[in-house]
């Protein structure tokens, strides 16, 4: 018995395995069947599908049910065997109109085993299926989104097929199988019929279409647009069909429209404005009213229509106008007549229909009514009868304006004046009036207010100041609120003056400049309607600011002065930028001139004191010293002067290491005013970070000013230093790179700088000095240019003066350090020297001659690879070579040891010049030179360099 149970267990397994195995076989090929299905083979696949199912399932009939939105109409399709009738309107019935579906089946499939004893929705649903002998059904819901999208049905009529409820799983995986297709062929079958919709929209309609890509030049600007799409109604407009103009540039089709549109793309293209505009082609003779959107970025469209016959319309008109000049005159209203009892209009006149383009045969008062526009007509209606309860007449003037649609559905404005005549019982009995059009007059009104708004934003929001003054009354009737920004007065403040009274803010230097001008402008003969000032005003905190100024007179038809219009700004910084600029100008110019002076000066100051020295070396008495010694000393003098020249030329080519700025302001203040009156203060800024400068460059910029400062008050006084870091924005007024810097101050408390002498300060050889030599601040100058840095000064009489300058901060600059030898007094060496001064050269013969040092010479660089090469060939080398960098109409030192390295890369050779600023003297090693020799030098200095490197 056991056994019998466990055989019966084991063939009801492989059953359902064996079940199961071809629910998943029909499952795989009816998905086969829609994977890259076409669209158009959706609805066929779906029938072959119902027959595999049915076919397996072993059923009658099988259904696929699609209700419509308003559950009226729905898509079957069916598959049944052979032997049984379609039973697809007892289901499609079914689910419209008893709704089986939304009772039972809003959740789960309905399965009903016996159709008799099914509780039908109603008694003749019952009836139906039984006359059918449908015995057993399944409805499954096909869902979407979570709602019932149709349903699958499988029905069985006969004794011989059974319906097995087993086969609910198998209907639901296909029930989603042919959710998602059905789904996806109704997305995209609309997806056809919006294009259909828009394809038949965009080839019918009446406009002109064109759709354009813009093209933009590197700096991303529109500069032309390339046709993408057109319809036939531009073809027909335009005259060029769809192949002339698809994937051309307009430039190339119309350049003259493109100089058009190239007005308007920013507004079109960059702003997204909406853009309407008329626009004439010569080519065709037609006008066009254009209407220019932007639907996405980098493409623009064109909707336009021909207004051809509109635009010679109004030029006939234009042409006649004077002929109908008295006509229209005489016609500019319609007169009407309207009884509200019979809601008739009595009488219109023809000028009416001129008017409006209505033809006024049968015209009635409801259809007057009709065409005022809605707003206005709500509005009047109320206005109306308001007045109708206001005004006891029996005769009651009213007046309206208002929009009336005209022939066509434009709208035109209209003002309406009118009497109404009302009865006893105060109801409107008629009115009689007159229409004038006011059109163009209301659209003006609303277009100046709209362009006054503009204006007003522009004034309000614009940097320059604008004002203007009534001339009647010389009171100012209009200012802008930037007066506040630029002379700190508010506007009412400005307003409450009178012409006369704003003149006292006027410097007194510039106010016989002010009044000449105003004269011109005032003159009647001369009709200078605009002149141009610019002069000093004071703002509200007692300084001056230095303004441009344009001022107009507008005058009436008579040339009568009614207003001043003024517009001014502020240039303080601009000409303090251009006035710097022209300084720099100057010093770079005579700078360039002080550099040959000392440069040429140099080269005789060498024979000067190099003979001096060689003179005190001989056996000479006492006065004979003490004479050698004051020329040697006057020579030192005039060697400081030519350093002086060359620093005011190029700043002497600093070179610069790393300095703590503290102690050389420290060491220079005490220089100064040792035995002064004077005294000093000090305001070093905590951590005060190091710079790259010149240390000995600076110390004569820090002695020079300290000097000027304690020149400046002969009595004593205090002078304050101040030493700090600042950040300089790129807005600055500060005419320097946006960084950080070190921001040095030296103020005294003297009686300040003269007006008169503010731009000459750093102008060279100037002084107010009885023995200065003009030379001081113009070097300051060109060191603090020469270390990239800025210098300047404030002062005000009887307040005293304050220099300042900027020093950028930045990462050291080193320069190697010579270190002091021995000399003997006999070197016996062999030199080769290259300079273009002959008594240069006999100062180094008797020089050499004491030395025991062989010297070679020579004035040109073109001898000397030669010489050099003549002396190698004997067996024998120049210990040393010592070039001028400079030979005028000759080559000088830097290409003369570029060939002498070309021949020797060891070649030991020493740069000498009287232009020290020279980049090659400060950079000597980067040019293959071993060391420099400034000009002038001294006997021992020159022994000591030739005994370091010999």
């Amino acid at each position: 018995m056991a056994n019998l149970n466990l055989s019966e267990e084991l063939t009801n397994s492989a059953k359902i395995l064996e079940q199961r195995i071809g629910m998943q076989a029909i499952i795989s090929k009816i998905s086969s069947l829609f994977i890259s299905c076409p669209f158009d083979l959706v609805d066929e696949n779906i029938e072959k599908s119902l027959e595999i199912i049915g076919k397996f399932t072993k059923v009658d009939t099988c259904h696929v049910i699609i209700p419509n939105e308003d559950n009226n109409h729905s898509l079957v399709f069916e598959w049944h065997d052979k032997s049984v009738e379609s039973t697809k309107q007892v289901f499609e019935h079914a689910i419209l109109s008893e709704k089986i579906f939304q009772n039972n089946l809003l959740i789960n499939p309905l399965f009903v085993a016996q159709t008799s004893k099914f509780n039908f929705p109603s008694p003749k649903l019952k009836q139906i299926f039984t006359n059918l002998g449908i015995l057993s059904f399944l409805i499954v819901p096909m869902k979407y989104l979570g709602k019932n999208f149709g349903f699958i049905t499988l029905s069985n009529s006969t004794h011989k097929r059974t319906l097995d409820p087993k086969n609910q799983a198998l209907v639901n995986s296909i029930a989603e199988i042919f959710v998602s297709k059905i789904i996806t062929k109704k997305l995209e079958e609309e997806k056809q019929e919006q294009e259909l919709k828009y394809q038949n929209l965009f080839n019918n309609m009446v406009n002109g279409f064109s759709y354009h890509n813009v093209v933009f030049d590197a700096n991303d600007e529109p500069i032309d647009f390339i046709y993408v799409d057109v319809n036939p109604a531009f073809t027909i407009l335009t005259g060029r069909s769809r192949e002339e103009v698809i994937g051309k540039k307009l430039s190339e089709i119309s350049p003259n429209y493109l100089k058009v549109l190239k007005k308007h793309y920013y507004k079109v293209i960059v702003d997204k404005f909406n853009l309407t505009y008329e626009y004439y082609s010569s080519s065709i003779d037609k006008w066009f009213l254009v209407n220019s959107y932007s639907p996405e970025d980098g493409y623009f469209v064109n909707i336009f229509n021909d207004i051809t016959e509109r635009k010679i319309a109004e030029q006939k008109l234009q042409q006649n106008e004077e002929w109908f000049q008295d006509v229209l005159k005489n016609a500019l209203d319609a007169s009407y007549r309207i009884n509200y009892i019979t809601h008739k209009v009595e009488y219109i006149s023809p000028v009416f229909t001129k008017m409006t383009g209505i033809s006024t045969e049968s015209f009635n008062y409801q259809d007057f009514k009709a065409r005022i526009h809605p707003t206005d007509f709500e509005h009047q209606e109320t206005y109306f009868y308001e007045e109708i309860r206001r005004n006891p007449s029996s005769k009651i003037p009213l007046k309206m304006k208002y929009r009336f649609k005209c022939y066509g559905d434009n709208y035109l404005w209209l003002e309406d004046n009118f009497t109404l005549i009302v009865d006893e019982k105060r109801q409107p009995c008629y009115s009689i009036g007159t229409l004038r059009d006011i059109h163009q007059q209301t659209e003006a009104e609303r277009r100046l207010k709209r362009s006054e708004l503009r204006f007003r934003e522009v004034l309000e929001h614009s940097s320059d100041v604008i004002y203007r003054i009534a001339f009647k009354t010389r009171k100012f009737d209009f200012i802008s609120p930037s007066i506040e920004v630029n002379l700190g007065y508010t506007v009412n403040e400005i307003l409450n003056l009178n012409f006369n009274d704003s003149l006292a803010l006027i410097h007194p230097e510039d106010r016989q400049l002010v009044n000449n001008k105003m004269k011109q402008l005032l003159n009647e003969k001369k009709h200078e309607n605009t002149i141009n000032i610019q002069y000093r005003l004071k703002n509200k905190q007692n300084s001056y600011i230095w303004v441009n100024e344009n001022r107009t007179s507008i005058r009436n038809k008579k040339n009568k002065i009614i207003f001043i219009l003024g517009v001014f700004r502020d240039v303080t910084d601009q000409l303090e930028l251009e006035k710097e600029r022209l300084r720099a100008d100057k010093i770079e110019s005579i700078g360039l001139l002080a550099a040959g002076i000392a440069h040429d000066f140099n080269n005789l100051l060498v024979s000067i004191l190099g003979n001096v020295n060689l003179l005190q070396m001989t056996q000479i008495d006492e006065e004979q010293s003490d004479i050698l010694h004051d020329i040697e000393q006057g020579t030192f003098n005039a060697t400081n002067l030519t350093k002086q020249l060359l620093t005011f030329a190029k700043g002497g080519a600093p070179i610069k290491k790393s300095e703590n700025l503290k102690d050389i302001v420290e060491n220079a203040t005490k220089f100064v005013l040792r035995g002064s009156k004077c005294r000093a203060t000090f305001n070093f800024e905590s951590n005060l970070p190091q710079t790259a400068i010149d240390a000995g460059q600076m110390n004569q910029v820090l002695m020079n000013l300290l000097i000027n400062a304690d020149h400046a008050m002969s009595e004593g006084g205090v002078i304050q230093i101040t030493v700090k870091s600042t950040l300089l924005e790129e807005s600055s007024s500060i005419p320097l790179k946006k960084g950080k810097y070190l921001l040095i101050e030296i103020k005294d408390q003297g009686k300040g700088i003269k007006p008169i002498h503010k731009d000459s300060i750093f102008k060279p050889y100037f002084t107010t000095k009885s023995k200065g030599s003009g030379l001081g601040l113009a070097t300051c100058y060109s060191i603090i240019k020469q270390h990239n840095g800025y210098i300047n000064f404030r002062s005000n009489l009887q307040e005293g003066t304050t220099f300042f300058f900027y020093l950028p901060i930045s990462e050291s600059e080193t320069i190697k350090a010579n270190e002091e030898q021995q000399i003997s007094s006999k070197i016996n060496k062999s030199i080769l020297v290259l300079d273009d001064d002959a008594n240069i050269h006999k100062l180094l013969q008797r020089l050499f001659k004491k030395l025991s040092i062989k010297l070679d010479s020579i004035y040109d660089g073109k001898e000397i690879l030669e010489i050099y090469k003549k002396k190698d060939s004997m067996g024998e080398k120049y210990d040393l070579v010592i070039m001028d960098l400079t030979i005028p109409g000759g080559i000088g030192g830097q290409e003369a040891i570029s060939r002498l390295k070309s021949y020797d890369r060891n070649v030991k050779a020493i740069v000498s010049s009287g232009y020290s600023n020279d980049p090659i003297m400060s950079n000597y090693e980067k040019y293959g030179f071993i060391d420099v020799l400034p000009k002038p030098f001294t006997i021992q200095e020159l022994k000591t360099i030739i005994e370091k490197h010999c």
